[in-house]
């Protein structure tokens, strides 16, 4: 007899599930709570596990939009760097070129070639006009 007592309780334990007999379930909110250790308080909030999930999600997410942007931040100021190396050599031959052309012939090179032009145009006319007014040998 106490054996088969023994397997009815048993039985009616393991069949009968342990919610008929729990409270209600109901939802948890966080809460701050402060906790006193010798003359040390400490103060935190207390969470549920499904918003200490929805944390750390959230908290890898920014972590790879955090890595994301500095990647981003490191290939830019690379690419500003390499721009401005290359502005700063086109600027050094610039320079260069300007050192070289700031002579006085080249600042005056257009009235030099009007005065030229003129002269070898006169010299032009009056070599032209010596030859046509030349007295023909036979005539």
């Amino acid at each position: 007899m106490t054996k088969f007592l023994t397997s009815l309780v048993l039985c009616v334990s393991i069949l009968l599930p342990g919610t008929l007999f729990a409270d209600e379930i109901v939802q948890f909110e966080d809460m701050p709570v402060e906790y006193t250790m010798g003359d040390n308080t400490y103060v935190g909030i207390l969470v549920s596990e499904d918003e200490y999930k929805r944390m750390v999600d959230a908290t890898r997410e920014l972590q790879i939009d955090l890595a994301l942007s500095q990647a981003t931040l490191q290939a830019f100021q690379e690419r500003y760097e390499t721009q401005m190396f290359l502005k700063d050599q086109h600027i050094g031959i610039l320079e260069k070129e300007v050192q070289r052309t700031d002579t006085w012939f080249y600042r005056h090179k257009g009235g030099i070639g009007l005065a030229v032009g003129f002269i070898v145009g006169a010299a032009v006319v009056t070599g032209v006009t010596y030859a046509v007014n030349q007295p023909s040998p036979g005539l």
